[in-house]
């Protein structure tokens, strides 16, 4: 069986044992639902495939934690849904994902980041990338689930740091 195949049967099993835990409700809606999670998968994975097939997954759910210096020193810690290697090619070493289900915010991350309202998805690639050895990353968010676009990566460019290294530093 291919990729899609596969996972395609884990939502079919996981939907089997949500029916056999507990009442589910409506069987249309729960019908509705089952179908809207294959379509949503198989969108996803469509996208996935174009977005970077010269990755590969090292870690999921991977605990990163260290300092850094922001006009003054701080502790940080977090949960990083999900870290990628390059296997072939050059450009970055490694690319961090982390996986929405909410509303996609407008403007471009590093903006965003830069005004104090995204500052997750940069923090989580400078600490990662110590980890790499102070190797070159990327990050993205994956917008997952009924109100994820068409194109449902949103990238911080690779250079966002490289830009702003004497405004920041890991320690």
């Amino acid at each position: 069986p291919t990729d899609r195949e596969r996972l395609a049967g884990c939502v079919e099993e996981a939907f089997a044992e949500a029916e056999r835990a507990a009442p589910t409700g409506l069987p249309f809606l729960w019908e509705l639902t089952r179908r809207s999670a294959l379509s949503n998968l198989a969108r996803f994975l469509a996208s996935a495939a174009k977005e970077g097939a010269e990755y590969r997954p090292v870690h999921l759910e991977h605990y990163v934690e260290g300092t850094m210096v922001l006009r003054m020193r701080v502790e940080l810690h977090g949960t990083v849904d999900r870290v990628d290697e390059r296997t072939t090619g050059s450009g970055a070493a490694f690319r961090i994902i982390d996986y929405k289900s909410g509303g996609v915010p407008t403007g471009t991350l590093e903006t965003l980041a830069i005004k104090g309202q995204k500052l997750q998805l940069p923090l989580y690639l400078k600490l990662v990338s110590k980890q790499f050895g102070g190797k070159s990353g990327e990050a993205m968010l994956a917008f997952v689930g009924d109100e994820a676009p068409e194109n449902p990566f949103k990238k911080l460019e690779e250079r966002f740091w490289k830009d702003r290294g004497e405004e920041f530093r890991a320690t």
